[in-house]
């Protein structure tokens, strides 16, 4: 059944479930489809703008290689949870302190499946890059009128920044 708890549906057919995920049902394309279709700023900006895009700007201002995978993933977990704003996560990390560590164990599993590593420097690293990402977010869709991907663009950037990570990862792989 659809309605069993705890599961939902991906793009991809598979039955996820949220309270024990398993690492093979994670695929990269489902989480670029759903990323794609997720607004950020809970649709408060001019344009629509996805998590996708967001994490493709995030990749591409990171200086690594793995700087570069770490920040296109950071977000993943919301291909599954959806992308849940600062607000409501402050509130939720008060109210239901469970959900948000289901989140983040969730973003570890996807991490430890692409290889990503992560140390004390990479959760610093992170911050920083995402934090300037959503001062720039705040001042160019907010504020200003910039333009953004389509959902089609947006996935198809995702996948093409993975694969090329991957590539550079584990050549002839």
């Amino acid at each position: 059944s659809l309605h069993q708890e705890g599961r939902m549906i991906t793009n991809s057919g598979i039955l996820f479930n949220l309270l024990d995920p398993d690492p093979d049902d994670i695929l990269i394309e489902d989480i670029a489809v759903h990323l794609s279709r997720i607004a950020r700023w809970n649709g408060g900006t001019r344009k629509f703008y996805s998590v996708a895009e967001h994490c493709c700007r995030c990749c591409d201002n990171a200086y690594s290689a793995d700087d570069r995978l770490m920040m296109l993933l950071h977000d993943a977990e919301e291909a599954y949870w959806g992308d849940i704003i600062s607000t409501v996560k402050s509130i939720l990390k008060k109210t239901a302190p469970e959900i948000v560590e289901r989140m983040k164990s969730l973003r570890i599993m996807v991490f430890e499946k692409f290889g990503v590593k992560m140390d004390n420097l990479s959760v610093e690293v992170m911050k920083v890059h995402d934090s300037s990402e959503l001062q720039r977010d705040f001042d160019e869709l907010i504020i200003g009128d910039r333009d953004c991907w389509t959902m089609e663009r947006a996935e198809s950037e995702f996948l093409t920044r993975f694969y090329n990570l991957m590539e550079f990862k584990n050549p002839g792989k």
